[in-house]
């Protein structure tokens, strides 16, 4: 499959040949439980950072904490983006996401809101 090399215009990417890719987003907010401790948050960020490099689905992926510049937000973000919802999917389903799930966010996690659309 010939994948995406360069951002267009619209949020597309132009792959080698011409072929305009239209790219999706997957955006995450987490909020943890008040008990939870400095090293359950910072295994919560290597773990994710992890992540690009064991699935190859995903073309971008930015993890983060809340600045602290707005009361009620979210402690935790995360930004995914995908060539397709196929790709979306490899990401969802990939062992290495759901084992961070398993092992590092579900024993702290508060609440959780998610969604996708396309750029």
């Amino acid at each position: 499959m010939d994948r995406p090399t360069g951002t267009g215009a619209g949020g597309m990417i132009r792959a080698r040949g011409g072929k305009i890719w239209c790219m999706y987003r997957h955006i995450v907010l987490l909020n943890l439980k008040p008990d939870t401790t400095d090293a359950q948050r910072d295994a919560i960020f290597d773990r994710l950072r992890a992540l690009p490099a064991q699935i190859d689905a995903l073309a971008e992926y930015l993890v983060g904490p809340d600045l602290g510049w707005a009361d009620d937000n979210a402690e935790i973000g995360i930004v995914a983006r995908f060539a397709s919802r196929d790709d979306f999917e490899t990401y969802r389903d990939h062992p290495a996401h759901l084992a961070v799930i398993t092992d590092v966010i579900l024993p702290v996690i508060e609440s959780r809101r998610a969604i996708q659309f396309e750029e």
